[in-house]
């Protein structure tokens, strides 16, 4: 095994999203099965001001967040709780 074998992948940002999400977020795929990753992934997710994401349940993904600039409110909702009672949470840089 040499030591090219070994490093970890290097992910580019695109100029263009790879994709969209349903809510309009752009998102773009920094490191994924491209980048011979196998166990997980990494996106930048764009909001543009006053741009509203909706909360999504993913049965065998977990998202962490890390803002980068700006502030709002993400919805963080546990397994075994009603999102209706689950109110979201301020974030910022």
């Amino acid at each position: 095994m040499t030591n090219e074998d070994i490093l970890p992948p290097v992910g580019r940002r695109a100029e263009s999203p790879d994709t969209f999400a349903p809510d309009g977020s752009e998102i773009r795929l920094l490191l994924g099965a491209t980048e011979a990753t196998s166990k997980a992934s990494l996106v930048e997710v764009t909001l543009e001001a006053g741009q509203v994401s909706r909360p999504v349940w993913h049965r065998t993904v977990e998202e962490l967040w890390y803002v980068l600039e700006g502030s709002g409110r993400i919805w963080r909702c546990p397994a075994d709780r009603n999102p209706s009672d689950v109110q979201p949470v301020e974030v910022g840089p």
